[in-house]
């Protein structure tokens, strides 16, 4: 039985006036992905900001990633530059 099935998406990271992350509409964004039918998403990957962001907000937007779709969904967290 393969893992994933359906379509999965890769995320852009959304950023505030202010230069920085905004972590609750990217959060946002993946929720209405999933709600539309994405059967995973892929955050921090390769939408090319990945290489701007600090460890700290990578792992900030994963997480608020994970929490904001539902548990059956599988989050990637992308570890490239």
């Amino acid at each position: 039985m393969s893992v994933f099935t359906g379509v999965g998406v890769a995320l852009v990271t959304i950023f505030a006036a202010d230069g920085g992350v905004d972590t609750a509409s990217t959060a946002e964004l993946a929720r209405d992905l999933t709600d539309r039918g994405a059967r995973a998403v892929l955050a921090c990957g390769t939408t090319g900001e990945a290489g701007t962001l600090t460890d700290d907000e990578r792992t900030a937007i994963v997480a608020a990633v994970r929490e904001a779709v539902p548990a059956s969904i599988p989050v990637l967290a992308g570890t490239g530059m």
